[in-house]
């Protein structure tokens, strides 16, 4: 509990929400890979999943800014929704790495 936060806010656990979807797409296009075969799918899911939680951090934190008073707050959420930002990033990431290999061997 580095930020000491108590409860998670319903867009901390949107973002958690994003995350185990991409992570479960991600899943499947990796059990396909050996057939190459509906792959594309999973990823552009990926890919919709991280453009969401783009909006879904901007939106966040422009709320934190104008709804909540207390400092500190406003930059423990902020710090936490970036980071989960980063990685659902970074499962996008993962996602154009299994792009790239199906490119690579077809």
């Amino acid at each position: 509990m580095i930020y000491g936060i108590e409860n998670p806010t319903d867009e901390a656990k949107e973002f958690t929400a994003i995350l185990s979807a991409q992570a479960s797409q991600l899943f499947e296009a990796l059990t396909k890979l050996a057939s190459h075969k509906g792959i594309q799918p999973h990823l552009g899911m990926i890919n919709d999943l991280e453009h969401r939680a783009d909006g879904l951090l901007r939106a966040s934190v422009g709320r934190l800014f104008r709804e909540n008073g207390n400092a500190i707050e406003v930059i423990k959420l902020r710090d936490l929704y970036q980071q989960l930002e980063e990685a659902i990033d970074a499962s996008q990431s993962a996602g154009k790495v299994v792009s790239r290999i199906l490119t690579k061997h077809s």
